[in-house]
């Protein structure tokens, strides 16, 4: 069985740009078919006595492999106290001694726990089988159904490859075919048949195209390499060893999208409830006033009803007044545009997608699609159900609106009216963003509001309703700054910064003046892009714990070298703060949302005047106007000198020497140390093969594992 496994990973080896494993597995499993013959006595060792695995002690499951006896046994031995890298020399004589008295040392180790009578005992039961691993197995498993309950990976009419995560979809002209990898796999192992082992290359060009290769790539010499953002911050940093002064390099993010604003190529997304939350938090819920004139958010209540099954769209357009009427009584409705051309929150919409159907030409006696969120995910589909609704709605007396985009701004907008007119308003959305706009807009001479959500499956049947009067009162002067706030800290068109929360901003904004200050000017629609973008700047340097002095991009180097020494693991490039650049086009669109919603418009501003760009016929977020890293970061070099050579990198067939650098740890025999060229660290993103230029008697017999 161990090695039908081991045949069935050649393909995916190849595919996938593991060279070195896609070669030593073929010639260990060619190596192994042929045991039999050639070494008969060690094939009967293998199969009839256990000998392919290690054992320490009698135990029934103690048989380890042997590459897991070197990582946890050996390797542990070596770094643990009294091994070799424990305060002594690695020269090759302390190296032989350490490995030469391994069984004498256990030898006396076994006499010491037998004589003190603290011989270690295990049970004979597997450990997987133990309560403690038990639990966090279930735990696990638990987590798993519950993030694909969230992300339903089935029921999809989409035949085009997605990302279960980011909802990112693959077209036709993207040349994405990793559903594919064993047909790529076999070619390319067929293309090393009877190729010396150390003669094998594999093309990058031959392997497969993920979904990786839709984001955002560095540019090298006009050709463009995708490359995980962290891999190549890490990459980046070994290459900046060369230059003494690492600072300058942090004006630029160094990797290939601002990580501590976006993921998955799209914005950073919090948890917009933890604000909600907070303005709630000891403030009393309201009764509920049957008679107050409802306002519903259209967004939340087509998603609210359960369509019955096999019923035609028109019994279900009359399903939605039934419950309305039942429920709520004479009411106004806004729903969101969904045709009206490029819109600041197409970004959103495209992030939400997940699942969709086809495009249906729907009519009032058609039976309606069998899926209901499916069906609602097609902007097209959801577009005409809402007119036919709201022709029903009209029908029987109720008023609709349908805003021009965001249907937030209407919402607010009608609820205030009605208040200036002395009626009495609760307001039935899901939204933070609308209780916020309640909160800022609410004055004294208007009548009272309250802000009521719908019960989730989770909090039963109960409905709670919020006095926007006593949230007002309970706030005091912060509700001048809870548009910035809410906007800052991420929105349905703002990105949320990684560490840097909405209640962590609520509270400095209370107890920071200039924060304060900040924010008038953000509210400010005579201020200028420039202006705003500076103020923006300095609001990540405050809340990231700058100084006045400090510049974020000054302050981003600062946070590395604190991460350097103080870090566990590997470093995270989401963790430092964005670059000046970044922060820029953040506060550009933070500021542009600020006066929408201070407004209560959708096209006071031209959006690509503030931080977006047009791509098609969708707005999308600027990132950033910069290069990942300076043009002399990405044309890195590395040499394959050999140190057998008369002058290792001694000459000008040493690439690094050639192009005026000094090797580095990652040179290929030199490693930066060993050479006449030494000094620091490169590494190649740009070559077309990899595999080493060794001569080698071993070659790659054809049909192994295919």
């Amino acid at each position: 069985m161990h090695l039908v496994v081991v045949g069935e990973m050649l393909n995916l080896f190849a595919a996938t740009g593991h060279i070195n494993y896609a070669k030593s597995s073929r010639l260990y499993l060619q190596l192994m078919r042929e045991l039999p013959t050639d070494h008969p006595w060690l094939y009967e060792c293998f199969i009839k006595q256990g000998f392919h695995a290690v054992r320490r002690s009698s135990r029934y499951w103690a048989g380890l492999w042997t590459d897991l006896i070197i990582e946890q046994v050996l390797m542990r031995s070596i770094k643990s106290r009294g091994g070799l890298t424990r305060g002594r020399g690695i020269t090759e004589s302390v190296r032989l001694q350490w490995v030469y008295s391994l069984h004498k040392c256990a030898g006396v180790h076994d006499a010491m726990t037998t004589t003190t009578n603290l011989k270690h005992k295990t049970s004979d039961q597997h450990i997987e089988l133990g309560t403690s691993r038990s639990k966090r197995d279930f735990e696990d498993l638990r987590n798993i159904q519950e993030w694909f309950n969230q992300h339903e990976p089935f029921n999809v009419n989409e035949g085009r490859l997605r990302s279960l995560s980011s909802g990112l979809t693959a077209t036709d002209g993207d040349s994405v075919n990793c559903d594919r990898t064993e047909e790529v796999g076999a070619k390319i192992q067929h293309q090393l048949d009877n190729v010396g082992v150390m003669e094998a290359t594999m093309k990058r060009s031959e392997q497969v195209r993920s979904l990786d290769h839709l984001y955002p790539g560095v540019q090298v010499d006009k050709k463009k390499i995708h490359i995980n953002p962290t891999i190549l911050f890490s990459r980046l940093i070994a290459i900046v060893q060369r230059e003494e002064d690492m600072g300058p390099f942090f004006d630029y993010e160094l990797t290939t999208i601002p990580t501590s604003l976006f993921k998955d190529n799209a914005m950073r997304k919090t948890e917009k409830a933890q604000l909600a939350k907070a303005l709630k938090k000891a403030v009393q819920p309201c009764e509920r006033n049957m008679q107050a004139f409802h306002v519903l958010d259209g967004g939340s209540l087509i998603h609210r009803v359960k369509w019955a099954k096999k019923a035609t769209y028109k019994d279900i357009a009359m399903q939605y007044v039934s419950y309305v009427q039942t429920k709520y009584g004479n009411v106004c409705i806004v729903f969101d545009g969904y045709d009206q051309g490029p819109s600041i929150k197409d970004h959103e919409h495209q992030r939400r997608v997940g699942k969709t159907c086809a495009d249906i030409h729907l009519t009032e006696s058609m039976e309606a699609y069998v899926n209901q969120q499916t069906f609602l995910s097609n902007k097209k589909n959801k577009s005409q159900f809402i007119s036919l609704l709201s022709h029903y709605l009209e029908a029987n007396s109720q008023v609709v609106k349908q805003s021009t985009g965001d249907a937030d701004t209407m919402i607010v907008a009608c609820a205030l009216q009605f208040a200036i007119e002395g009626n009495e308003v609760t307001v039935v959305a899901d939204d933070t963003d609308v209780l916020v706009l309640l909160m800022y807009h609410w004055k004294e001479n208007m009548a009272n509001i309250r802000f009521q959500s719908e019960p989730k499956k989770s909090q039963g049947k109960t409905l709670l309703s919020w006095n926007i009067r006593d949230l007002v009162t309970k706030a005091g002067q912060v509700v001048l700054h809870l548009l910035f706030v809410h906007a800052w800290s991420g929105c349905d068109t703002t990105s949320a910064t990684l560490g840097h929360g909405k209640t962590n901003l609520l509270k400095k904004i209370k107890e920071s003046e200039e924060l304060k200050q900040i924010s008038v000017l953000m509210s400010d629609p005579y201020m200028t892009a420039e202006q705003i973008g500076k103020a923006g700047i300095r609001v990540f340097v405050i809340m990231c714990g700058g100084k006045k002095s400090d510049s974020l991009n000054s302050l981003r180097y600062a946070k590395f070298m604190e991460m350097v020494t103080s870090s566990k693991s590997s470093l995270d490039p989401q963790k430092l703060p964005p670059t000046e650049r970044a922060a820029y086009f953040h506060s550009l669109r933070v500021h542009l949302q600020v006066i929408l919603w201070r407004k209560l418009t959708n096209n006071d501003l031209d959006p690509q005047q503030w931080g977006w760009k047009l791509d098609g016929t969708v707005l999308v977020p600027i990132m950033t106007d910069l290069a990942a890293a300076p043009e002399s970061l990405l044309k890195f070099v590395r040499c394959k000198c050999k140190l057998t050579s008369r002058s290792p990198c001694g000459t000008n067939l040493c690439s690094c020497r050639k192009n005026g650098l000094k090797c580095v740890t990652a040179c290929g025999d030199c490693r930066g140390e060993s050479c006449k060229n030494s000094e620091e660290i490169i590494l190649g993103l740009d070559e077309e093969n990899v595999g080493g230029d060794e001569e080698d008697a071993f070659q790659l017999h054809p049909g192994v594992g295919l």
